[in-house]
């Protein structure tokens, strides 16, 4: 289990609606973590396309839902699913495993 502290939390994040546009919230403090090339990472995911950890604490986060997205710095992350890593405790941390919305060709 992962141990999380908040110098991690160093970018800031838009939390949006499951249409992709509806901004929840704005400016949410995260910190975000790319997954690929993580091999045991990668064999714990529950979903195959997930690619990146987005660290929220959890009552920042309150507003996102598993058919949402985050946004930070102009690109789209969908929601695959999110946990509680329960560490320190219940209700500190909540961990959003998402993948990059694919645009155009």
């Amino acid at each position: 289990m992962r141990m999380h502290t908040a110098n991690e939390l160093n970018t800031l994040a838009n939390i949006l609606a499951a249409d992709g546009t509806t901004v929840l919230a704005s400016n949410v403090a995260a910190g975000i973590e790319d997954l690929s090339g993580r091999r045991l990472e990668q064999a714990q995911l529950s979903a195959p396309e997930t690619s990146h950890m987005i660290l929220f604490r959890a009552l920042d986060a309150i507003l996102l839902t598993e058919a949402g997205y985050v946004s930070i710095s102009g690109v789209s992350y969908i929601v695959d699913y999110f946990i509680d890593p329960r560490n320190p405790r219940v209700g500190v941390w909540k961990e959003v495993y998402c993948h990059a919305e694919k645009v155009g060709s």
